[in-house]
């Protein structure tokens, strides 16, 4: 379960959450009915989710069964007697809906036009196409976690013969639907307890900088490696593998195989970690089946993570970064266009840094920018723009993980980016609202000259001689020009 406070612009702020593994599609019987032990299972976990959602002052409590209410031969049964016992109405979702919510929840917070998005469960598997930010076809498939595990691997290990067994069902319940599938250059991209126990699992194994999940990039390769270390172990001893939440102990491997075949079926060297999914997709409300754009949902979350802080001003924010971008359009003109946009929401986030400590805000820039729930990014561009705050507050020695998380062709514009950064916010704090329209930037044999009125009395030497040494062109600040 979640709680969150769901914002004017439609971000997401998580209040609270809980889980509870409850393994019901091993409660449901021969003849499909859910037995009385789950169902006591079931009955409690809803009565301390709702204690929770009290306790927060929630003001809307939703309750939705996917696949394995679906199935039950008794489902009006068990959503009666929970009516009864609890008070809450559960909300069976229908295949369509589940699909619907699981992946458009997933792809919202990603910086994905198109691709595929797919949500592994305990019971099924949900598969949808993405095209313009919309989802162009979906569908689910009888091949989640639990039941795969249960069905074909019961030795302990598993057995070659099992695992083999279990692939070539995967294969053949995959190739001929996904086969009308396309990447066409989009990303995969996963959600669900499954696929982010992978992750955490991967992530563990690496020298990595970040803790969080939502956009961390699993190559299939390391996927591989992972299925042959646990897939190799005792159920006892896999559960002490290190990233491994023990309740996925006995359905690890079954996933594993599940998201590998999906991996190998599209065709596709690696797949892009989603912190989001079903309960967000239903948290957000979203009609219809297409998602805000990419711009938009980044904006929203810039504004919301930094209106956490009370002295956020965030007509100063929005000062430096229109400051940044025409620094960045002037200074360096052959800039990606995305480096341009990530060196402008830096300089955006850099007054809530100022908020916690004004003579550190750099520093604490960065930090804000790494470990916050910012949404419609990657990791390597978190790394960036951490990467440039970092750079641009003089205090590099924690440079080298963001650089290594950026990427080669990102980190080696950060120190362009960090000179563009202190520039701007030089420039934007001597800057009134009226004088910000008047703002000039134009570069010309060698130079940049910016002008704007409030910058008559510029005398900052030592930044322009940083300007120069980064970007290898002087820069001269002055008034406006009559």
């Amino acid at each position: 379960m979640i709680i969150v406070d769901r914002g004017g612009g439609g971000d997401l702020n998580i209040i609270s959450q809980s889980k509870r593994a409850l393994k019901l599609t091993r409660g449901l019987g021969p003849d499909g009915s859910l037995d009385d032990d789950s169902m006591r299972r079931l009955t409690d976990t809803i009565r301390d989710f709702v204690a929770v959602a009290e306790s927060a002052r929630a003001g809307e409590i939703v309750f939705a069964a996917t696949s394995f209410l679906r199935d039950a031969s008794n489902r009006d049964e068990i959503v009666r007697r929970v009516k009864e016992e609890t008070g809450a109405e559960i909300r069976v979702l229908s295949s369509d809906e589940e699909a619907r919510h699981a992946c458009l929840g997933a792809a919202y917070g990603l910086p994905v036009d198109s691709g595929v998005a797919v949500d592994i469960g305990g019971r099924s598997a949900e598969i949808v196409e993405l095209r313009d930010r919309g989802m162009a076809r979906k569908q689910v498939f009888p091949l989640g976690a639990l039941r795969v595990s249960d069905e074909y691997l019961r030795s302990d290990p598993p057995s070659r013969k099992e695992l083999a067994a279990l692939r070539r069902h995967a294969e053949a319940t995959l190739e001929s639907a996904l086969g009308k599938y396309s990447l066409d250059g989009g990303m995969l991209v996963g959600t669900g307890g499954t696929i982010r126990n992978l992750a955490k699992v991967d992530r563990r194994r690496r020298d990595y900088a970040f803790s969080r999940l939502h956009g961390y990039k699993l190559t299939g390769n390391r996927l591989a490696a992972i299925i042959k270390d646990l897939a190799s172990r005792e159920r006892d001893k896999r559960r002490q593998a290190a990233g491994l939440n023990p309740a996925r102990t006995d359905s690890i491997v079954g996933g594993a195989v599940v998201l590998d075949t999906i991996i190998r079926t599209l065709d596709t060297r690696s797949i892009i970690i989603s912190g989001d999914g079903l309960r967000e997709g239903l948290a957000l409300g979203m009609e219809g089946d297409s998602l805000p754009a990419v711009a938009a949902v980044r904006e929203s979350s810039i504004i919301a993570l930094s209106s956490r802080f009370r002295s956020w001003r965030p007509d100063s924010a929005r000062r430096c970064r229109n400051v940044a971008l025409a620094l960045v359009e002037a200074a360096s003109p052959d800039t990606p266009e995305d480096l341009k946009n990530l060196t402008g929401y830096a300089a955006q986030v850099l007054e809530a840094g100022s908020s916690m400590d004004y003579y550190n805000r750099f520093s604490h820039a960065a930090s804000i920018v790494e470990l916050s729930d910012l949404r419609g990014f990657l990791h390597s561009e978190i790394a960036f723009m951490a990467g440039t705050l970092k750079m641009a507050g003089r205090n590099g020695s924690d440079l080298g993980r963001y650089a290594d998380a950026a990427g080669k062709r990102r980190s080696s514009r950060l120190p362009q980016a960090a000179a563009i950064l202190e520039t701007a916010d030089e420039i934007a704090r001597r800057l009134s609202v009226d004088a910000e329209d008047s703002l000039c930037a134009r570069r010309k044999d060698g130079v940049l000259t910016v002008s704007a009125p409030g910058l008559e009395a510029w005398s900052e030497r030592g930044l322009e001689r940083r300007f120069a040494n980064a970007l290898g062109i002087s820069l001269k600040v002055r008034g406006a020009v009559a």
